[in-house]
Order: C-alpha cells, then sequence, then structure tokens
C-alpha cells in the first residue's frame, strides 16, 4: 500500500495515473476517513472533486442522502448532483488531506475491490457504493466477511 500523501505540489505527479486515492479528515491527531475512490486518473479526479468544494450549489426540493452504511449524510435536489454536494460537505470539515492508497493499477476490478476494502475498514464516512446500503445487522456482517475475505487473500493492503 502506498499511502502518500497528496499535496497541491504533488496533485500533478498524479495526473494519468490509474489507482485507489482516499480523503480524511485529522482530528485529535486521528485519521476520519471521509471518502475512498478508485479512478483511471487520481490526479484529475481529485482536482475536479476541489473544484466541487469551491462551487455554489442550488437548492430547492431536498431528498436525504444516506451513505453505504446507512446513515444519513445531507439534503441534496436531484440525485444527478450527489457528488456535487459531497464534496461540498466534505470541503466544511476542516484539516483534511489526500493520500494515494495504491497507483499505477490498470485493473479496474482490482481497483473496486482495493475502494471497497479501505471504505469498509474505515466506515469513510461519505463513501456511497453504486448499490444501496442493506439496513442493519446484515451489512455489519457482510462487511465484516468482505474484509476477511479481502485481507486473506490481499495481505499487503492492509491499513
Amino acid at each position: 500500500m502506498n499511502n502518500k500523501l497528496i499535496t497541491d505540489e504533488t496533485l500533478n505527479e498524479y495526473m494519468g495515473i490509474p489507482g485507489v486515492w482516499a480523503v480524511y479528515e485529522i482530528i485529535h491527531n486521528k485519521r476520519i476517513f471521509l471518502n475512498v475512490a478508485e479512478t483511471e486518473n487520481i490526479g484529475n479526479e481529485i482536482s475536479t472533486d476541489i473544484n466541487f468544494m469551491k462551487s455554489e450549489l442550488k437548492r430547492g426540493k431536498e431528498y436525504p442522502v444516506y451513505n453505504n452504511f446507512g446513515e444519513y449524510l445531507f439534503s441534496c435536489p436531484n440525485r444527478y448532483w450527489v457528488r456535487k454536494y459531497t464534496w461540498k460537505e466534505i470541503g466544511e470539515c476542516s484539516n483534511i488531506e489526500f493520500i494515494c492508497i495504491a497507483r499505477d493499477i490498470e485493473d479496474r476490478k482490482f481497483r473496486r475491490k482495493i475502494e471497497k476494502y479501505i471504505a469498509y475498514k474505515t466506515r469513510a464516512k461519505y463513501w456511497r457504493d453504486r448499490r444501496c446500503f442493506i439496513p442493519g445487522n446484515e451489512m455489519d456482517r457482510k462487511i465484516e466477511q468482505y474484509i476477511k475475505n479481502f485481507e486473506a487473500s490481499n495481505s499487503s493492503f492492509r491499513i
């Protein structure tokens, strides 16, 4: 696992680089993971998300948005704008840092596995899988099993 800090000065080094990255907030010297993503272009995706943090958002009829663990996050007027609203919310956090979890990984399926593992292991607050969350204990069992299986076959990606 890479876990290299991505700063304004190093962001260009990640342009065009496929891999997995994360953002966290530091509170009382502890990392609170906010989001994790796999991508074909780490630098471009982080740059886009930073721009979302600075953007103005429309308000109107609001719909609730939940993370993959069933926790309410915020309201959003349109399901197509969830990414923008997510990053606006993350932008309200203080003392955030971006890190590269794994770089130069061309295999998208493997990147997805790493993303899911890191999100589950850290319970990344704003992470949303491509599917809806499963309420209750069933989700906790699914998460525990996924972490166990991933660690058994990918020992180098423990955090």
